[in-house]
Parts: C-alpha cells; sequence; structure tokens
C-alpha cells in the first residue's frame, strides 16, 4: 500500500515592526499625559476634604469642651509661670481638645507629668511616639521632628488657634484680645462673648507644614514690622532672601506661645501671604487659598485674594471695633461689629 504523504502548509504571522512599536509606546505615552494630572487631581481633592475634615472634627471638639467646661480653652495656658519648673502657660488650647479627639489616654499623661509635661517645646515633654493624624493635613509633607536642643523632638502640627485680626502688642505687651481665643493670663471667651456671630468669626485654620527655609508658606521670618506691608516688604518672590532667623511651621504640636508665628493665627494678611513674628498667616499646599473653621463649625476654603483691607494700617488695640483688614479682618475679629457676607 502506498504511502501517502501530505505536507504541511505553514502560515508565518507577521510580529510587529519596529515602527508600530514605537506608534503603540507613543500612544501609551500620551494616555498617561492625559491621565495622570487628573490621577494627581483627584488624589488632591481627597487630601483636601481630608484636611476638611479634620477642621470639622476639631469644630466639633471645641464644641464640647465649650459644652463640658462652659468656656473655649485659650490659645495658651496650662501651669504659670517660670522655665523649667512649669510649661510657663504655653500649652497650646488645641492640646486641651484631646480628651474630644479620642485622645484622653494622652492628656492624662500630660496633665499627670510633672509641671504638666513642662516646656511643650522641648524634648522633655511628653510627646507622642507619632503623628496625630487628626492634626495634620495631608496635603502637606509631613516634616521630620525638630531636634535642635534645647527645642523639639515632637510631632508636628497644621491647625491653629486664631487670636483675630491682631498682633502682639509690644508697647502693652499684651494682645488686644480681637480674636476668639485669649491667653490665660486674661480670661477665656465663652460661645456667647462670640458678639460677631460664631458663624461670622475664624475659630482655627491651617498652616502649611514646614518644608525647607526658602519656602514661604511653611515658615515664618523673625521680625517684627509695623504693618502687614512690612512683613511683605521682607519677602522677594517665594523666599526671605536670607533675612533674619526663617522659623517652621507646625514642628512645636504642643506649643501655645502667643508670640510667634508657630502657634497661633493673626487674620491680617490674606491666606497664603508671608508670615513674620506677629503677623502668621494662614496658609496651605491647596491651590488659591485655604481652609478655616468658623465658630458655628462650618469649614470655608478662603481665596487668597480675599479683600484684606488696607495693608499698610497698624494693628488694631482696642478689644473692639471695625478691622482695618477689610473682610478678611471681620471674619477675624470676634467683636469688630462687622458682619462679613460671602
Amino acid at each position: 500500500m502506498a504511502a501517502v504523504l501530505r505536507s504541511r502548509s505553514k502560515t508565518c504571522s507577521p510580529g510587529f515592526t519596529l515602527v508600530e512599536l514605537l506608534v503603540v509606546i507613543a500612544i501609551i505615552a500620551v494616555l498617561i499625559a492625559l491621565v495622570l494630572p487628573a490621577v494627581q487631581q483627584a488624589r488632591e481633592a481627597a487630601r483636601r476634604i481630608q484636611c476638611k475634615n479634620n477642621l470639622k472634627q476639631l469644630g466639633l471638639a471645641l464644641h464640647n469642651y465649650e459644652g463640658s467646661t462652659g468656656c473655649l480653652p485659650p490659645f495658651g495656658g496650662g501651669t504659670c509661670c517660670e522655665f523649667p519648673g512649669s510649661n510657663g502657660g504655653y500649652l497650646s488650647g488645641i492640646l486641651m481638645l484631646l480628651p474630644h479627639l479620642d485622645q484622653a489616654p494622652l492628656w492624662s499623661t500630660i496633665t499627670n507629668a510633672s509641671g504638666q509635661g513642662g516646656v511643650p517645646f522641648y524634648p522633655t515633654f511628653p510627646h507622642p511616639a507619632g503623628d496625630l493624624p487628626g492634626l495634620i493635613c495631608p496635603s502637606s509633607s509631613v516634616p521630620s521632628r525638630y531636634n535642635t536642643a534645647p527645642f523639639g523632638s515632637g510631632p508636628s502640627r497644621s491647625y491653629h488657634l486664631s487670636v483675630g485680626d491682631s498682633t502682639f502688642n509690644v508697647g502693652a505687651g499684651t494682645f488686644p484680645n480681637r480674636g476668639a481665643f485669649l491667653h490665660t493670663s486674661g480670661s477665656t471667651r465663652r460661645m456667647s462673648d462670640i458678639l460677631d456671630g460664631t458663624t461670622n468669626t475664624i475659630f482655627m485654620g491651617e498652616k502649611a507644614l514646614f518644608r525647607d527655609t526658602s519656602d514661604i508658606l511653611g515658615t515664618y521670618l523673625s521680625a517684627t514690622p509695623a504693618s502687614p506691608a512690612g512683613c511683605r516688604a521682607q519677602a522677594a518672590g517665594a523666599t526671605y532672601s536670607g533675612k533674619g532667623n526663617v522659623w517652621g511651621n507646625g514642628r512645636f504640636w504642643a506649643d501655645g506661645f502667643p508670640y510667634d508665628g508657630v502657634s497661633t493665627l493673626t487674620i491680617v494678611m490674606p491666606p497664603n501671604s508671608p508670615s513674620c513674628t506677629y503677623y502668621a498667616s494662614v496658609s496651605s499646599r491647596h491651590s488659591g487659598g485655604a481652609h478655616v473653621l468658623m465658630g458655628d463649625g462650618s469649614v470655608r476654603f478662603i481665596s487668597e485674594n480675599i479683600d484684606a483691607g488696607s495693608q499698610i494700617a497698624t494693628p488694631a488695640t482696642a478689644s473692639a471695633g471695625p478691622s482695618p483688614y477689610g473682610v478678611w479682618g471681620a471674619l477675624g475679629s470676634a467683636q469688630g461689629g462687622e458682619v462679613a457676607t460671602e
């Protein structure tokens, strides 16, 4: 029987040419370029929402604190008044909210320590091992712990209490008490003392955390100009151009020291402005402005282009009366007699 030989025909499937491969790679690169900004925007939107929610939680804590104690916390308080045996009255009022932020054990550790822990910006203070997420705006990268003797070794804080549209009165040695929060050496306010209305008064705001000394948003200059314009004149573009000592925002989480730009906010210069010793501007890593917490617990995003009145005006020294700093200053004063509109 004759064998039947069958030949199988082979079909060759051609591969990609080099040109085709390059075209595919180019298309993928274009798609990535189109999609990546949208992804980054979505991530920043999520971070911004979380930052806003952190302030809302702090607002609830403030109301709970006032409900349980009958008054608002001071922006700086604690044991008084001589170093090193006490904390000098410089313990931040935000720490007094810890029991209302699910941090009662940490607050107990602080209050049970000698002198309530001592100086709040010293490494001997009972700092927590890590940063507290509710006190950090996720849009800011968290700086390393400050550790230059005798300061530091604590976590960071993005949110600060407002002392209003005023700064430290060098001549009198006091604050004019125009904001929602007073120092322990005076008296603390109640919600009913906010005569401008809690919906019209800023209680807290965010500050961009320290990045490096050339970054204006995350730093303040140790200088005491007479007006906001004088502070702005210290800045050249995005830096302070080597003028004086530059300090990083938020690196002393427990500090309520009233005389610098690290621990409190002044509602004088618009958001994302430079900061000097007595002009602690609201700032953020968000585009175009920053969040503030109002006394009624609502959170507003304030444009950096908000009307800030006369920036050559010196800060008011009376505790009541209109602000010289426009709508922005009116939102900062607690008893200014103005009603700020949207």
